[in-house]
Parts: structure tokens; C-alpha cells; sequence
């Protein structure tokens, strides 16, 4: 991350008491942008050292609402790809073993990657949802309809380019 004034005004209205909505539309950052921001200057003040990307994404806070019900609906399929291994393994089924180890992986991976807002996990989860519809749509719903589950998986250095022009 690259601090320049612009982050500054922004870190500087917000300590001011500017409400939040506002920043958000004038500077086009998320709410979780600008805590992030604020969070990010509180620390190299203290410090002096800058933020690792780990402890930056660790001071974004928890998913919203309709994220953590998405990554549940993929946990039950991680848990259930686990729970094949062992049914498998017992049943000396090696082939089938590999499979759901392999299913129960990526659905874990998937479940990961949204609590985190990435991206890739975004869009691997539609695919998945897309694939097993009807009770797919569950999830691409969830992830796609409320506003505060898109902003989750902002793009927030594309968002600060389209706030610059």
C-alpha cells in the first residue's frame, strides 16, 4: 500500500468526526477502506514500522452477514467432502478417498477466501453455485444481491483509481 495525501485528508476527516457516508462518497472507499486506512496510520504512528498485508486484512474485521451465511452453506460441503474420506477410507475405497479429499480442500479453500474478501474465492463460489443450482443460487444470492457482500470483495485499488480521475 502506497500512503499519500489523499489518505491523509481521509484518515484527518475521519478523526475530525466527518460521518463516514460521506467520505465514502467523496473519496469512493468503502467503509472497511477507510477503518482500514485509520487503522494503518493509528499503527505507524505507534510503531513506526508499516503494516504487514496480514495485519492490515486482520483490522478489516469480520465478513458481513450475508458473507458468513455464504461461507457456511461451503463449509457444510468442506465438512461433508472430509466426512467422504473417512466413509471412503473405511470402506478401503482409495480412488474415492483422493476425490473427496480433494472436494472437501477446495470447498475449505472457497470458505477461507470469502471470509478473507477475495476475489478468486468470489467467483469460484458462483461457479460452484452456478453448477449445483438449484441449490446453488443460495449462495450466488447471499454473495451478490446485498450491497454490503459486494463491497466486501471491493477491488480497493481499483475503487482508489476511480476516485483519483
Amino acid at each position: 500500500m502506497q500512503w499519500d495525501a489523499e489518505y491523509e485528508q481521509v484518515v484527518a476527516e475521519y478523526a475530525a468526526g466527518r460521518d463516514v457516508a460521506e467520505l465514502e462518497r467523496q473519496y469512493g472507499l468503502s467503509r472497511a477502506e477507510i477503518e482500514w486506512l485509520v487503522a494503518y496510520q493509528a499503527q505507524q504512528r505507534l510503531s513506526g514500522q508499516p503494516m504487514s498485508d496480514e495485519e492490515l486484512n486482520a483490522r478489516r474485521g469480520t465478513p458481513p452477514g450475508w458473507v458468513v451465511g455464504a461461507a457456511l452453506v461451503f463449509a457444510f460441503g468442506a465438512v461433508v467432502g472430509l466426512a467422504g474420506v473417512i466413509v471412503a477410507a473405511i470402506q478401503g475405497l482409495g480412488g474415492a478417498a483422493v476425490v473427496s479429499g480433494i472436494y472437501g480442500a477446495l470447498f475449505g479453500s472457497v470458505v477461507l477466501g470469502l471470509w478473507q474478501g477475495r476475489r478468486g474465492s468470489l467467483i469460484v463460489a458462483i461457479i460452484f453455485g452456478i453448477v449445483s443450482l438449484p441449490f446453488g443460487l443460495i449462495p450466488i444470492l447471499l454473495l451478490l444481491v446485498p450491497a454490503s457482500a459486494r463491497e466486501w470483495f471491493a477491488d480497493s485499488e481499483r475503487t482508489r483509481a476511480r476516485s483519483a480521475v
